[in-house]
């Protein structure tokens, strides 16, 4: 082997080398922004984590957020802004039945509980989610959410609500922003909620 060769090989192994050290690097820098070294992924500053023991998911939420209904299984959030609405109308006499909501997210065990839950019905023999889904003349569209098979539902009637529902292993996760016309009209906060979804086990 000429020496001309061998120099042309050792700079090809220290380029390799190189590339993978700085390839090592980044991988490193990477897992240690998202997660907070315990190998989970950290929940950003500012937020706080809900999460669900019988469900086994949980989410991530605005600390400035108010809850106004929560279980092992759900969880119900309004807005500052909008809370504070809600107080100024209530102080001038016009009384709610229930505080308002810009997000909600419900974990149902199996199909049939969701659709009785979410006001479906009774399910029929060989229903699937996307049939139960489009029941109404809803329009329901799947969508791929963070890998998760996923169906975006459009509720009409007094106020548009968009619906993200989440089916996996059986169990059926439900996101509800009410007043939003589709994901892309999510704000910046309902969208973050979403986006922290994640199974615990």
């Amino acid at each position: 082997m000429s020496a001309i060769t061998k120099k042309i090989i050792l700079i090809i192994l220290g380029i390799l080398l190189l590339g993978g050290i700085v390839f090592v690097a980044y991988l490193t820098k990477f897992d240690s922004s998202a997660s907070d070294g315990s190998g989970s992924v950290s929940t950003p500053v500012g937020w706080e984590t809900f999460t669900s023991g019988s469900c086994n998911f949980s989410i991530d939420y605005p600390s400035d957020w108010i809850v106004t209904a929560k279980s092992d299984t759900s969880l119900t959030l309004i807005s500052p802004e909008d809370f504070a609405a809600e107080e100024a109308a209530r102080a001038s006499g016009i009384l709610f039945e229930s505080y308002g909501s810009n997000a909600s997210v419900h974990c149902a065990m199996n199909l049939a509980d969701f659709s009785r839950q979410s006001g479906y019905g009774d399910l029929n023999p060989g229903d699937t989610l996307e049939t139960v889904l489009s029941a109404n003349d809803q329009r329901s569209e799947k969508i791929v959410l963070d890998n998760y098979d996923a169906y975006e539902v459009i509720i009409g009637g007094l106020g548009v609500v968009d619906e993200i529902v989440i089916n996996y292993k059986g169990r059926v996760y439900s996101f509800l922003f009410p007043d939003v016309e589709s994901m892309s009209k999510l704000s910046e906060e309902q969208r973050g909620i979403l986006d922290s979804f994640r199974l615990t086990k």
